[in-house]
């Protein structure tokens, strides 16, 4: 009920008070987790407790200017009265013999001097034989630190004392201090030979971590310390639910991109439905006009066998009336009329070559039209030709019967009349030349027509396959340039799929065998089908 009533509410204002609260939370805990991680490291030791505490009981006095802060920041550097003495004992000591620190650590109520003389017992009580020490190597610190900044300040303000014990401890405390991203090891190793017992003193406590378990363990409620197997597994857990979120991220961007694949495939299936449809009325259309025009050029055929009936015919009864003036004639006007047969002879010929090619070529519409015009034109020629024949004969005629009466004076005149014949048969050679000429351009354009037959056919074929929409050269352009974007789209997501899952692989070094991989697996397979008759289109 509170979180449905809180749903029409507008949502709470932070106020700058609290944002002043929270900085100066922020402020305040700062240092705190600074100490926790400088002890939280692998080459902390038992001998950076004590200064560090201070240092941040020294903050905390600094930040909160206060008696109760005061007091209870005393308190917190005495510890409790129920703690071991021996133990805080143990890491004063330790903090003493920490060449970092020394003497500039400790708060106002502690007796240094007792301090130095316990350790010179702890000196002689250790075995001179020296423990092997861990590898202490610290990260350097940085100089925005405020808790080691602040032992450096304080380190540093310490003036060094003249009057020290004797002893190793007193060339130790009047040696001068290292830095504090200095390495304490190489230092100690280095006073080996110089003070013996003290060195492995301080190596002893070097060696000692200040606690067993990090940081974030140590400060948890539960209070359970977990071992390193625990806590692998627990970081590994994480790890593989971050790849986890990115394989479901992963897999929610295919799903989405699966959709869309799925619309466009139902455009595309509607897309041929439609140019099937298209293609069968154009079948039906062109059956329709083929049948036409087969009518057509049967009906032409017919007529242009009729008219070549016709001139054989009459190419007959001119032969017969040849031979009737060939027996009227004399000589001369024998070999005349003989050239003149031969000619027609070689007409007549040439007419039955061109029956047999007709007869011979296949009948289709563009080829046999263009027979009927040269039939035509063919036809023509040959009335012309039977015209000037018959005027030339009755001209002959004439002349024959004028020569007769004349006698041997109109002989020089029959000759000149049978040059100028000669003269007309060479300019009938010529025009029979000319026809062969035009044959031939017919043949030639007969054999373009077929090329263009065969193209057009092609184009029919194209044209079946083009939607309604597509009949004007706008919605041709626009048909191929939707399908050409949609082709480039599913090759982009294509490629993008790929990638993500080298990516995939490579990161994870498996292969993800879930239940939505082989769903995918198939629409891919699917997408690749279709993309593949889009293109066979």
């Amino acid at each position: 009920m509170t979180q449905e009533s809180n749903m029409g509410k507008a949502p709470t204002i932070i106020y700058p008070n609290e944002w002043g609260l929270a900085s100066d939370m922020l402020t305040v805990l700062s240092p705190f987790e600074e100490v926790t991680r400088a002890l939280s490291k692998h080459s902390a030791s038992i001998s950076e407790v004590i200064p560090l505490l201070h240092g941040l009981c020294s903050i905390i006095r600094s930040l909160h200017a206060g008696e109760e802060s005061e007091d209870e920041s005393d308190q917190f550097m005495a510890g409790d009265d129920d703690q071991d003495a021996t133990v805080g004992l143990g890491q004063d000591v330790a903090a003493e013999s920490r060449e970092r620190y020394k003497a500039s650590c400790f708060p106002n109520n502690v007796d240094v001097e007792a301090l130095k003389r316990t350790l010179l017992l702890r000196m002689e009580l250790c075995d001179p034989v020296a423990t092997p020490a861990r590898n202490t190597e610290e990260t350097p610190a940085t100089s925005s630190t405020s808790v080691l900044s602040f032992l450096q300040k304080k380190k540093s303000a310490i003036p060094m004392r003249t009057h020290l014990p004797s002893g190793d401890v007193g060339a130790y405390l009047a040696d001068g201090d290292i830095s504090l991203t200095d390495n304490p090891v190489k230092y100690w190793s280095g006073k080996l030979q110089c003070w013996p017992n003290l060195t492995h003193f301080a190596l002893q406590h070097l060696s000692c971590p200040p606690t067993s378990v990090q940081s974030e363990r140590v400060f948890s409620t539960a209070g359970n310390v977990s071992t390193k197997e625990e806590i692998l597994q627990w970081e590994e857990g994480k790890k593989w639910q971050g790849s986890m979120e990115k394989v479901r991220n992963v897999l929610k961007e295919t799903e989405k991109e699966a959709n869309s694949l799925s619309k466009q495939l139902t455009t595309i299936k509607e897309l041929y439905s439609r140019l099937e449809q298209e293609k069968l009325s154009l079948q039906k259309k062109i059956k329709t006009k083929g049948v036409t025009a087969d009518q057509v050029v049967g009906a032409r055929t017919l007529e242009a066998d009729r008219e070549i009936e016709e001139l054989k015919r009459r190419n007959s009864e001119l032969e017969q009336q040849i031979k009737m003036i060939r027996q009227q004639q004399a000589l001369p006007r024998d070999v005349a009329m003989e050239d003149i047969t031969i000619r027609n002879q070689y007409l007549e010929e040439r007419l039955l070559s061109l029956e047999n090619q007709l007869s011979k070529e296949p009948l289709s519409r563009p080829s046999e039209t263009e027979a009927a015009v040269k039939l035509r034109v063919t036809k023509v020629s040959l009335e012309v030709t039977n015209e000037k024949l018959q005027a030339d004969l009755e001209e002959t005629n004439q002349r024959l019967l004028l020569a007769q009466s004349k006698g041997l004076e109109g002989a020089d005149d029959y000759l000149r009349k049978m040059k100028d014949l000669e003269s007309d048969i060479s300019k009938k050679n010529s025009d029979i030349s000319e026809l062969k000429g035009q044959l031939k351009e017919a043949n030639e354009k007969r054999q373009s027509s077929q090329n263009t037959i065969i193209k057009l056919t092609e184009q029919v074929d194209l044209l079946k396959n083009v939607p309604i929409e597509a009949t004007t050269d706008e919605g041709l352009a626009k048909e191929f340039h939707s399908t050409r974007l949609a082709y480039k789209q599913l090759r982009r997501e294509k490629a993008q799929l790929l990638r993500q899952i080298q990516r995939f692989d490579e990161q994870f070094r498996t292969t993800w065998t879930g239940p939505g991989y082989k769903e995918l697996q198939e629409q891919n397979k699917a997408g690749q089908n279709e993309r593949k008759k889009l293109q066979v289109q």
